[in-house]
C-alpha cells in the first residue's frame, strides 16, 4: 500500500507543483486584477467540476472494490472514461454559452471575454483528475508519474513563455487551454488502450452506467454543495469587496500541494481498501489500515504546516511578491485546515455507499458557510472570511463523524482515528516557537535565519516525541 501511495503523491505532486509554478510566474507577470480574473477562471470550473464530475473518481475506486473480476473492473474504468467525455462536452458547451452570466455572477466583465477561450480546458483538467484513479486499478502507479510529467510539462511550459513574454491574459488562456484540450484526449486514448488490452467490451454494458449514476448523484450534490460551502466566501468576497480584494485572497487561500496532495493520495488508495473489509464487515480491519494511514499523514503534514503558520508572511512574499504581503494571515489560516483535513471525514460513508447522508452533512455545511461568509466579510473581511472557513471545515468534520458513528452502529468513530497526540505536539510546537518568535525577530533582521530556527526547534520536538512513543509499531502496521 505505502508504495502505491509514494507513486500517487509523487505523480500528483508533480501536477500541483507544476500549478503552483504558473500561479507564482503569473501572479509576478499579470496586474492583480488579471490574475484574479485567471484564479476565478479555475474557480468556476472546480465548481462546476464538484457538481458534475467529482464523484466519478470515487465511484470508479468503489465498484472496483467490490467487482468480483479484472475483466469487471475493466468495464467500469472505461464506463467512467465514456462518462467523464461527455461530461467534459457539456461543461464545454456550458462554459461558452453563459460567459455573460458568469461574469455577472463574479463581478468580473473581463471574464465575460475569456470564458470562452477558456472553456476547451475541460476535457484536459477531468482527464488528468480522473487518471489517478485509472492507474490504481490497473496497478499502474509507476506510469502515473510519466504522464503527470507529460501533462504538466505541456500545460505549464508553453503557458509561462507566453507570460514572460508579456502577452495579454487572453493570449495567455488561449494557449493553456489548448494544451489542456491536447493532454485531455491523450489521456483518454491511454485510458481506453489500457481496457482494450485487458480484454473489455467494445462498449460497456448500460447496467454498468446506470450503477454508477445511481451511486454518483448524490455523492455529485454533496460535493457540489460542498464546494460551494467551501467556496461561498470566494463569490461573495469577489461581489462584495471587489476584483482586487479578490486576489489577494486567491493568493492566500491557495494551498501548498504536498497537504492536499498527501490526503487525495492516502484516500484514493484508501477508499478500495477499506470498502473491501466494511463489504466483510471487518471494522476492525479497516481502522487498522485507516489508522496507520492518518498517523503517517499527520507525521508529514503536520510540522510542514506549523512551520508555514509561523512564516506564512516570509513565503507569500517569497512566492508572489510584495503585492500580496496581505494575504498572509488569510495563507495563516488555511494552512491550518491541515489539522482537520488529515481525516477525510466523508470516506466512511462513501465505502459503506450512503452517500445521501454525505449530502446531507455538505447541506448544513453549505448553510452555515453562506450565513457566516454574508455577515464576517463586511465585518472584518477577507480574515474574517478565512477564520469561518475553518470554523465551518471543524463543525463539518464533526457532523460527518456523527453521521458515520450512527450508520456503522458505533463500529467505526472516526475522532478515535484522528492523530491527537500528533495534533498537541504541533500545538507545542505553534505556542513556543511562536513566542520565541515574537521575542527574538526585533534582534534578527535576517528572515531565513529565523525559519531555520524554527525548523530546527520544531524537529527536535518532534524528534522528542518518537524517541518517547511507541512510533516503531505504527510504522511497522501492515508492511509497505
Amino acid at each position: 500500500m505505502l508504495r502505491k501511495i509514494i507513486n500517487v503523491f509523487s505523480a500528483a505532486l508533480i501536477i500541483q507543483c507544476s500549478n503552483l509554478i504558473l500561479y507564482i510566474v503569473l501572479a509576478r507577470c499579470l496586474r492583480v486584477d488579471d490574475f484574479a480574473s485567471f484564479r476565478q477562471l479555475f474557480l468556476i470550473h472546480g465548481i462546476l467540476n464538484a457538481v458534475s464530475f467529482s464523484a466519478l473518481p470515487t465511484c470508479l475506486l468503489y465498484f472496483s472494490g467490490r467487482s468480483e473480476t479484472y475483466i469487471e473492473k475493466m468495464e467500469y474504468i472505461y464506463s467512467i472514461c465514456l462518462v467523464t467525455l461527455v461530461v467534459s462536452a457539456a461543461l464545454t458547451f456550458f462554459l461558452y454559452l453563459s460567459a455573460g452570466e458568469l461574469a455577472v455572477l463574479f463581478n468580473n466583465e473581463a471574464l465575460a471575454s475569456i470564458i470562452p477561450h477558456f472553456s476547451i480546458a475541460s476535457v484536459g483538467v477531468l482527464f488528468i483528475i480522473l487518471m489517478p484513479s485509472v492507474l490504481i486499478i490497473l496497478d499502474q502507479t509507476k506510469t502515473q508519474i510519466m504522464l503527470a510529467f507529460g501533462s504538466a510539462l505541456f500545460t505549464m511550459l508553453p503557458t509561462i513563455i507566453f507570460a514572460l513574454n508579456e502577452r495579454s491574459l487572453i493570449d495567455i488562456v488561449r494557449v493553456l487551454s489548448i494544451m489542456y484540450f491536447f493532454v485531455g484526449f491523450t489521456l483518454f486514448a491511454v485510458m481506453v488502450y489500457f481496457c482494450k488490452v485487458s480484454g473489455s467490451k467494445s462498449l460497456p454494458s448500460w447496467q454498468k452506467i446506470f450503477a454508477i449514476l445511481r451511486y454518483s448523484w448524490p455523492l455529485l450534490l454533496a460535493s457540489g454543495v460542498s464546494i460551494l460551502g467551501l467556496k461561498i466566501d470566494h463569490l461573495l468576497i469577489s461581489s462584495i469587496l471587489g476584483v482586487t480584494a479578490y486576489g489577494i485572497y486567491s493568493v492566500g487561500a491557495f494551498e501548498i500541494p504536498i497537504f492536499s496532495l498527501a490526503q487525495n493520495s492516502v484516500t484514493s488508495v484508501l477508499i478500495p481498501l477499506v470498502t473491501e473489509k466494511l463489504k466483510k464487515a471487518d471494522y476492525v480491519g479497516a481502522k487498522k489500515i485507516w489508522s496507520k494511514a492518518i498517523t503517517r499523514t499527520a507525521w508529514v503534514t503536520f510540522p510542514i504546516a506549523t512551520i508555514l503558520i509561523l512564516h506564512a508572511e516570509d513565503l507569500v512574499v517569497l512566492l508572489f511578491g510584495g503585492n500580496y504581503q496581505d494575504s498572509a494571515p488569510i495563507f495563516a489560516i488555511f494552512t491550518a485546515l491541515v489539522y482537520v483535513r488529515v481525516v477525510t471525514f466523508g470516506m466512511a460513508l462513501r465505502s459503506v455507499g450512503k452517500t445521501k447522508l454525505e449530502l446531507l452533512a455538505a447541506i448544513i455545511y453549505l448553510f452555515f458557510g453562506v450565513v457566516g461568509a454574508y455577515y464576517l466579510i463586511p465585518l472584518h473581511g477577507l480574515t474574517g472570511a478565512a477564520a469561518w472557513v475553518l470554523v465551518n471545515t471543524v463543525l463539518m468534520a464533526m457532523t460527518l463523524s456523527l453521521l458515520t458513528y450512527r450508520v456503522t452502529s458505533g463500529k467505526l468513530n472516526l475522532l478515535r482515528l484522528y492523530p491527537k497526540r500528533e495534533l498537541a505536539i504541533s500545538l507545542v510546537c505553534l505556542l513556543i516557537c511562536g513566542s520565541l518568535q515574537n521575542l527574538v525577530h526585533p534582534y534578527v533582521g535576517n528572515a531565513l535565519l529565523e525559519v531555520f530556527t524554527t525548523m530546527i526547534l520544531i524537529l527536535g520536538i518532534w524528534i522528542f516525541y518518537f524517541r518517547s512513543t511507541d512510533y516503531k509499531d505504527i510504522l511497522g502496521m501492515g508492511g509497505g
